[in-house]
């Protein structure tokens, strides 16, 4: 599984964090014809608009340590620098996630096959 980020071309700011076993270039494709109403999908949107495209890297290849049918607890650290509150958003392509816990938290059930 890849685990790879979104920037901004604008501010180099990383602005989502995603995982895919497909390959990255099928998945920004997506990102980029997707129609949800995400705020992700927002954001990608305005920068269409204006002629632009988010960049995509990856951040890491792991090996799927879910087993089919298991679940997983995901926890996202993150700080806004200007000391603001944050949200929290997240999808899976496969499998399903529900909220946590706690609002940082979410539970991933890996797909049975």
């Amino acid at each position: 599984m890849r685990i790879y980020g979104l920037v901004d071309p604008r501010t180099n700011e990383l602005r989502y964090v995603g995982h895919t076993r497909r390959a990255l270039r099928q998945r920004f494709s997506s990102h980029l014809a997707s129609r949800e109403r995400t705020h992700k999908q927002r954001w990608v949107n305005s920068l269409i608009k204006c002629g632009l495209r988010p960049e995509i890297f990856e951040i890491d290849d792991v090996p799927d340590v879910v087993a089919p049918g298991g679940q997983a607890l995901i926890t996202v650290d993150a700080v806004d620098p200007e000391g603001g509150p944050l949200t929290y958003e997240a999808e899976a392509s496969e499998g399903t996630l529900a909220p946590g816990p706690a609002s940082n938290q979410f539970l991933f059930t890996a797909p049975t096959s």
